[in-house]
């Protein structure tokens, strides 16, 4: 057995350290810690390009629940903000080819249960999404573009195009005093 694709957590001084998974081969990439901490969510991917979401427990000995079982592509994926579900940018995923962004329901099967987050054709390219520390505003990449929203109004902007990349957003700390307000 090779056990190619084990995901461990690990204390900062080291004292602690135990394996989360066992997949003997395959891969485990994108663990993502829930809001509270108490859960972790992941893509494995027994071979290359054929991704399933799944999430298991902080502790020792949790055993992992598979939350999808239809291969797709994942960019990526975080949590929302509240720790109900999990929002993933999902290629060839629920009969839709473009990377959309989908919402990874906790309970059920996602390969049945997923919902559009954003239905817009305008995110019909969507990657790295990222909510902001207070969970109001979520930006993401869209066919290279910078996309932001407003999670309670549903309004989108799109930043300056001249700036396009592939980079992911990442947000000032909540802490971080003087942050100006993201609403254009």
């Amino acid at each position: 057995t090779l056990f190619e694709a084990d995901m461990w957590v690990v204390s900062m001084d080291g004292e602690t350290k135990y394996r989360l998974t066992d997949f003997s081969t395959g891969s485990v990439r994108h663990p993502r810690w829930s809001p509270d901490s108490d859960l972790v969510g992941f893509i494995y991917s027994p071979s290359a390009n054929n991704d399933t979401f799944w999430m298991i427990g902080n502790q020792q000995g949790a055993i992992p629940t598979q939350l999808s079982a239809l291969w797709n592509l994942t960019l990526d994926h975080t949590w929302l903000p509240d720790g109900t579900a999990m929002l993933a940018a999902v290629r060839d995923f629920r009969e839709t080819s473009e990377n959309r962004l989908w919402q990874i329901p906790l309970v059920g099967n996602a390969d049945n249960d997923a919902t559009l987050y954003l239905s817009d054709a305008q995110f019909a390219h969507a990657d790295y999404p990222r909510f902001s520390p207070d969970g109001r505003w979520l930006a993401f990449r869209s066919a290279y573009n910078m996309m932001i929203v407003d999670t309670q109004t549903d309004r989108w902007t799109q930043l300056d195009d001249s700036f396009t990349g592939n980079t992911p957003p990442v947000w000032s700390p909540e802490a971080f005093e003087d942050e100006r307000e993201c609403n254009g």
